[in-house]
């Protein structure tokens, strides 16, 4: 497991000017470290 700051990423697709479609990452730092998310997680 690593060590680190636990950040979510959300995925979006937009429609820009031209008509075409981009998936873009918003990523989302939370507070707190990344073993105790993921203990939170799995239990």
């Amino acid at each position: 497991m690593q060590q680190g700051h636990y950040i979510e990423t959300h995925w979006q697709t937009i429609q820009v000017e031209s008509g075409q479609q981009h998936r873009v990452g918003l990523y989302v730092l939370r507070q707190g470290n990344l073993q105790a998310a993921c203990a939170a997680r799995e239990s």
